[in-house]
């Protein structure tokens, strides 16, 4: 998986540059409640044994955390000739292998993570422990859901929905935005079938979700990077049951702006005449 490294500033005991990606795919329904996925691929330098994040709000709840990871395979890269011998008028030799690489085996296996969760400072602290340790880079897919991220004004939802932190560098970040059905988001409608992507039920299957958070693009789509450790990425929006709640201002102003046009082109005709 080929993925943007940026610049970043080091700090003690960060990851500097080889720091981490975020990638996220958040839906919100017609209860003002999101449901997260985010995908955290962390470059694992220091064979981590646990991981923790702070997730903005106090009243979220984590469904379910695993971590994708991959079996390596060994082969070898380099030969050397050992012996040399001549049989029956052959020359044999024995050779020995002096280096090898490894390389992930497809597709990848999951493994669930246990987790503790508390809360501080209007955020919640979820403390991993990692349970593949062996391997180059760590890839965690979390769940999770909030009401903390939306605000009801008359029939309009607002949502400001902010990313996770934690004390490594981000190199880049991704957030998709995206609403259920039959629900309207400013600037797009529902473009992906919520029910395909996600069940609304706990025992959603996190495997088969882990690969598409990466590359989901709803067409409400923001990004970032350079983010230093402890720092956050907010996108906010609007969304609403119905197209003209979200756009009845911009049409009145302009059926006001088109009559003013109007009036203004017959007052000059008038006075020309």
């Amino acid at each position: 998986l080929l993925l943007p490294l940026v610049t970043a500033q080091i700090y003690p005991e960060s990851l500097g540059y080889y720091g981490q990606n975020q990638y996220y795919y958040v839906s919100f329904d017609a209860e003002g409640e999101a449901a997260v996925f985010a995908r955290i691929e962390l470059q694992n330098t220091e064979n981590l044994t646990e991981f923790s994040v702070k997730i903005p709000g106090e009243d979220i709840t984590v469904i379910n955390i695993v971590q994708e990871y991959y079996e390596y395979q060994e082969e070898c890269s380099s030969w050397e000739e050992t012996a040399s011998s001549i049989s029956e008028g052959t020359e044999v030799s024995t050779r020995s292998c002096t280096d090898y690489i490894s390389y992930p085996v497809y597709p990848p296996k999951y493994a669930q993570v246990s987790y503790s969760v508390g809360e501080s400072d209007t955020m919640t602290n979820v403390a991993m422990q990692i349970p593949q340790q062996d391997q180059e880079s760590l890839y965690l897919i979390l769940y999770y859901k909030t009401s903390d991220y939306v605000e009801k004004n008359l029939a309009v939802y607002e949502f400001q929905f902010e990313t996770l932190e934690n004390e490594y560098d981000t190199n880049y970040v991704r957030v998709s935005v995206d609403v259920a059905e039959d629900l309207y988001i400013s600037g797009i409608g529902s473009q992906i079938e919520y029910e395909t992507l996600l069940s609304t039920s706990e025992s959603v299957d996190l495997a088969k979700a882990a690969s598409y958070i990466s590359y989901v693009d709803t067409g409400y789509t923001e990004t970032a990077s350079s983010l230093d450790p402890y720092e956050s990425f907010t996108v906010d929006g609007e969304y609403a049951k119905s197209w003209w709640t979200l756009y009845w201002g911009k049409v009145l102003l302009g059926i006001m702006a088109s009559f003013i046009l109007i009036l203004g082109a017959y007052i000059c005709v008038r006075r020309c005449t």
